[in-house]
């Protein structure tokens, strides 16, 4: 099937918000928001919320996600709370 998606890129951003919750969201991905006290818990449903708005908005199911390092993983500095992911995403074969 032409048109397919064998793989993407996704910007994921973790920030701290002034009343002191969690907030992660993708600008890649429109609609993806998940806000919470803890950003460990948080940071858990990450992948299974991204592959199943993967699903629903492509119509494919996903192979594989790998986080990419990015400059505040290498040692980078980035305000208290907020972290930035590069998630690559294969995608499965019809």
């Amino acid at each position: 099937m032409a048109g397919r998606l064998t793989e993407c890129a996704i910007a994921v951003y973790y920030d701290k918000r002034d009343d002191g919750r969690f907030h992660i969201s993708s600008p890649d991905l429109p609609g993806f928001h998940l806000v919470g006290p803890s950003a460990d818990a948080l940071g858990a449903d990450v992948e299974p919320v991204l592959r199943e708005m993967l699903r629903t908005t492509t119509g494919q199911a996903v192979d594989t996600m790998m986080v990419l390092p990015t400059f505040q993983t290498l040692g980078g500095h980035t305000p208290a709370g907020a972290r930035r992911e590069v998630r690559v995403v294969t995608f499965k074969q019809a």
